[in-house]
């Protein structure tokens, strides 16, 4: 992925790196507003993602960090960072709710993706088929081939070099519910079976029959980037558009989410068990 195609990451990889290289020389945000003659709010602001700084600025930053290197990579990120309509290979963003291209941008230069589902079989983890006919049952007909390939190129991030660390959580009903008939069903559960033994994915399933739970909310899903310092964010889509929530308060919040739904869900194993009873009872 470049960075052009992701100003919110490219904004991230900005902010919280020059803030890892001015915590590894062990200087404060006033030490450096001193020597730069700036106020402390301005470097607080570049810090917390509020303000992109210009070409000037940041050389002068770059340079008092002995970072002179650096500078060309730091001013690429930068000039991403001030794009304003990310596109993610040739996405149609006038065929998704805003946010979406974004969103896919940023999946694509995770490191761990954490989802809980409650509808349907993740996007991630869909069969061909199973994508196809759920594409079918949209209100919108126009552009159904095109969102069928960036679907299905978005499972690319699942068996790269590095892939990606999926976690996904899902409610058993999202399982029940009949995509295009007993032969697409089976072949989705054996897809879930064969991604199950994958190291880099691991699925639980909710069972229905623990009743209401305190987890039982919107699908979400949670992002992580490489960054130590990088609190990830969470992306929420709704009818009108995609939702980021990217304050450490508000993460806080599902991650605190997830854990309990970690803990209520079924282990990867008895997941296994449960989705290969499923398949045997799919009836033709």
């Amino acid at each position: 992925m470049s960075l052009s195609e992701s100003p919110r990451l490219a904004r991230r990889r900005l902010a919280y790196g020059l803030a890892e290289l001015r915590e590894g020389l062990g200087w404060s945000q006033n030490h450096v507003a001193k020597q730069l003659g700036c106020s402390n709010g301005t470097i607080g602001n570049i810090e917390a993602r509020d303000r992109v700084p210009n070409e000037d600025f940041l050389r002068r930053l770059l340079q008092l960090y002995g970072r002179d290197q650096d500078i060309p990579t730091f001013l690429e990120i930068r000039a991403a960072a001030r794009q304003r309509e990310p596109e993610w290979r040739g996405i149609d963003s006038s065929e998704y709710v805003p946010g979406f291209d974004e969103f896919v941008s940023l999946e694509h230069a995770a490191e761990r993706i954490d989802v809980y589902e409650t509808r349907l079989v993740p996007g991630l983890l869909q069969t061909r088929d199973y994508a196809w006919h759920v594409l079918q049952a949209s209100r919108a007909r126009a552009g159904r081939e095109h969102k069928f390939d960036v679907r299905m190129r978005r499972q690319e991030i699942l068996t790269g070099q590095t892939p990606v660390h999926v976690w996904a959580i899902l409610e058993e009903h999202a399982l029940d519910r009949p995509v295009g008939g007993p032969e697409v069903m089976r072949q989705q559960f054996d897809h879930l079976l064969s991604l199950i033994e994958h190291d880099s994915v691991q699925i639980q399933v909710c069972p229905t029959d623990i009743g209401p739970h305190m987890g039982m909310a919107s699908p979400f899903a949670m992002l992580r980037f490489p960054s130590l310092r990088d609190p990830g964010l969470v992306a929420v889509e709704t009818r009108v558009k995609t939702i980021f929530f990217e304050n450490s308060s508000e993460i806080a919040q599902f991650e605190y989410e997830l854990d309990h739904l970690r803990t209520i869900a079924l282990s990867p194993e008895r997941t296994a068990v449960l989705i290969e009873k499923k398949k045997q009872e799919v009836r033709s």
